[in-house]
């Protein structure tokens, strides 16, 4: 997984370079170790300002807080992405990509826990922005990761599901930066684009 994200930042350079476009990371991290929350590992940064991260930098560990995870994470792009607007930006793209190896378990555990329906609203008034976009790469079972995404609200077209390999990841992330690239060239010809249909598979 790391050595994926950071090819994604360096396509994402080699995209800022070729369009002048600029291109901000955040890289977040969900597990239920000290709760069930999101931890930030790479803040907000031009990509050309992004260090790699390591293998220390990043944990696989823990349940899932799948639900928080989505919640929390939109969140944080729609503020960060709210505050490009207030300061003049224009053609402001918010891309939030939740990517997961397992369907939501301790969220019903938690005393702030977020269940699918809430998630699901927050999601549906967002999905009608069309700066907005929330994908999701399912690790593993199609069925299971297409049925868990819909079920959180997130359009047909923003689902990926790979194989569980370090193959399929970094088919995923590679799709991820393409897709970007694609949506990033239609906003640069002054095309339409819209919340669904992330994912460029042609």
């Amino acid at each position: 997984m790391v050595d994926a994200i950071n090819d994604t930042a360096d396509d994402f350079v080699k995209m800022l370079n070729k369009t002048g476009q600029e291109i901000y990371l955040q890289v977040m991290e969900f597990s239920d170790r000290g709760g069930p929350n999101l931890r930030v590992i790479v803040p907000f940064v031009h990509v050309q300002d992004y260090v790699p991260m390591t293998v220390q930098d990043y944990v696989a560990a823990g349940m899932t807080p799948l639900n928080e995870a989505t919640f929390d994470g939109v969140t944080a792009t729609s503020i960060f992405g709210a505050s490009l607007f207030a300061y003049g930006a224009t053609g402001v793209q918010e891309v939030t990509v939740i990517i997961s190896d397992g369907i939501d378990n301790p969220s019903s555990m938690s005393k702030r826990a977020r269940q699918k329906d809430e998630v699901r609203r927050f999601l549906k008034e967002l999905n009608s922005k069309p700066h907005f976009v929330c994908a999701f790469v399912g690790i593993g079972d199609e069925l299971t990761f297409r049925t868990e995404a819909t079920e959180l609200g997130i359009l047909d077209g923003n689902i990926l599901t790979v194989d569980k390999t370090k193959g399929g990841i970094t088919k995923a992330l590679k799709l991820v930066s393409s897709s970007v690239g694609s949506r990033s060239q239609s906003i640069h010809a002054n095309q339409p684009v819209n919340s669904n249909n992330f994912f460029v598979t042609n």
